[in-house]
């Protein structure tokens, strides 16, 4: 994947070093490291406020937080996250409803209360400035040198080769002060610095994790979960047309009262398409939640989905029909109208599309199997 965002440049910064911090990465951290401070000075309103380490590594956690106990991604072989978030009892973990703010904040609070693993920030905040130095630190070769050469060079060149940040104590706490050109520099151009960090970061996570679909949408908590709304129409209308029962509890359903299925779970595909969205009582969707169906329904599935497909074509405009079934064509791969209204291709398409994607996410940890039991 190709670098798509170009950063602004200014002659008395060096954009060039800004470029390169992501440079040969091998873990997560130097990217949640830099959305962390990002948050924070956006928080302060840009001011030249001094930020302490460990307010940065909560927020990291935070930020690893929603891809990896929501979607399970994975951060990297050599990526510690996933085990410092694993050893927290975050009781709100697996919320279905999520609001952003609200959940950052609790999150933030909750994992404050925790004794965190300080290696998390054993190098990311010293290497990060690496791009600054790269002629001084060159022939040094252990760890721990080259962090205290970092802390050195940041404080004796802080107004000359001006690193993004020096490091200082407060309240015998380490933190980090931003050099002020930087704040107004981040404050100016805050949205394309934070459009090339989370590109740099989704390239960085999609490498991790190559056969997971929609990575780009599993990365940050979403403010709001879309309105089903015309999804919701098209079952509708199909259910004032038919008697259609719920495929996993047997019972009528009604056209006025009844809930969506994400036939495989929103939380692996993020997303709403019709391909996977059937009518099922409420009490039915809340036992399944998360979970993966079982085998028996699948052939159930497809069946209700056809009907759904041949009766909405016979009741709606041929255009209108066509926008509602348009993910149909798109995401099975069917590639006309007729193919799509003839169930055993339905199926094959589904074969083909559905049943791979369910065992990658059985593979990613959702539990499968799942039957529904009064």
């Amino acid at each position: 994947m190709e670098n798509i965002i170009s950063l602004p440049q200014i002659d008395e910064l060096n954009i060039a070093a800004l470029s390169r911090l992501f440079s040969n990465t091998t873990n997560s951290y130097k990217y949640l490291f830099f959305l962390s401070l990002l948050d924070i000075l956006k928080s302060q309103h840009f001011e030249n406020t001094p930020i302490k380490l460990q307010d940065l590594m909560v927020r990291m956690l935070v930020k690893a937080w929603y891809p990896h106990t929501y979607f399970k991604l994975s951060f990297g072989k050599q990526d510690k996250i996933a085990e410092s978030l694993k050893s927290f009892n975050l009781p709100f973990a697996y919320s279905t409803s999520i609001s952003s703010s609200l959940n950052e904040d609790k999150l933030i609070q909750q994992i404050n209360s925790y004794k965190i693993d300080n290696s998390l920030m054993k190098y990311v905040p010293y290497r990060l400035m690496t791009p600054f130095f790269e002629d001084e630190l060159r022939k040094i070769k252990k760890d721990n040198d080259k962090n205290s050469l970092i802390v050195k060079l940041c404080d004796n060149h802080f107004y000359t080769k001006k690193p993004i940040y020096k490091f200082i104590v407060v309240d015998m706490a380490d933190a980090i002060v931003v050099h002020p050109q930087w704040i107004a520099y981040l404050r100016i151009h805050f949205s394309i610095v934070k459009a090339w960090v989370s590109w740099e970061w989704l390239k960085y996570m999609q490498k991790c994790n190559p056969n997971v679909p929609a990575v780009v949408n599993k990365l940050y908590m979403p403010q709001k979960r879309e309105s089903l709304k015309e999804q919701t129409q098209y079952w509708k209308a199909v259910l004032a047309k038919e008697q259609v029962s719920c495929i996993y509890s047997k019972k009528i359903l009604e056209k006025e009262a009844f809930s969506l299925d994400h036939y495989l779970p929103w939380s692996f595909l993020v997303h709403d398409q019709l391909w996977n969205l059937i009518p099922t009582f409420h009490e039915v969707n809340s036992s399944k939640s998360d979970n993966l169906p079982s085998e028996q329904y699948f052939q159930q599935f497809v069946d209700l989905q056809h009907l759904g497909l041949t009766l909405s074509h016979s009741l709606m405009p041929k255009n209108d029909w066509i926008k509602y079934v348009e993910s149909f064509f798109s995401d099975l791969k069917i590639s006309d109208e007729q193919s799509l209204l003839q169930k055993d291709k339905l199926k094959s398409a589904y074969e083909t599309t559905l049943l791979p994607l369910l065992s990658l996410a059985i593979t990613q940890g959702f539990s499968p199997g799942w039957a529904y039991t009064l």
